[in-house]
């Protein structure tokens, strides 16, 4: 986790950097509320995210959007013998791609998009009484799943004087076969997953320029 933030942060200022303002970033808190067959295998995930803006020359209310984000979602814990406490979670990666719509409606700046892109999935598994008693590292990661998928969703910015704008945002997401059910003796099944994911951060950029 602490990896993925350092990466995001240098990779936003760098870009911002280098494209002299024409692309804006921003890193974001993100909250994943699984829905449907999604909600059966999954509980509510946490992670972080960021958010590449790119506005198309002489149009400056339509950017194209890049989102990059990672959740880790809540785990259950069961006792095995001989090993102590088993703790299971899972872990999402995101890389998504589309148009945004932006409208000043004072004072704030409310925005509308869409995006396809990348999703993967896996799960971790854990001991961690094996770690703490015996110094024993015993994970293993299983179920690794990648697909593809689409959002849709919107949000605001509104500035408070302290430089970068507040993010507040809302979307929806389906992906194809993101949902892994698997049984002993019986063959695997996949269906389609979806969430809503709250997103709430900071852009960096100029208002006039949104």
């Amino acid at each position: 986790m602490k990896t993925i933030t350092i990466i995001l942060i240098i990779l936003v200022l760098a870009i911002s950097q280098s494209f002299g303002g024409e692309l804006d970033g921003g890193l974001h808190f993100l909250v994943s509320v699984p829905l449907g067959d999604f909600a059966d295998i999954s509980k509510t995930g946490i992670g972080l995210g960021g958010k590449l803006l790119y506005q198309v020359e002489s149009t400056p209310w339509l950017h194209i959007r890049g989102d990059l984000g990672y959740l880790s979602y809540e785990s259950s814990q069961r006792l095995i013998p001989g090993y102590g406490t088993q703790s299971v979670r899972n872990e999402g990666f995101q890389l998504t791609i589309g148009p945004q719509v932006n409208s000043d409606i004072n004072p704030f700046n409310v925005y509308i998009g869409a995006a396809f892109g990348f999703y993967y999935y896996q799960t971790v598994i854990s001991y961690p009484d094996l770690a703490y008693y015996y110094g024993i590292p015993a994970s293993d990661t299983k179920d690794s799943n990648a697909c593809l998928g689409w959002n849709v969703g919107g949000g605001i910015m509104f500035d408070i004087g302290l430089g970068p704008l507040i993010d507040l945002g809302v979307k929806y997401s389906n992906i194809y076969n993101g949902a892994v059910y698997r049984q002993e003796n019986k063959p695997t099944v996949k269906k389609n997953a979806q969430d809503i994911m709250i997103t709430i951060g900071v852009v960096f950029s100029s208002k006039d320029k949104l």
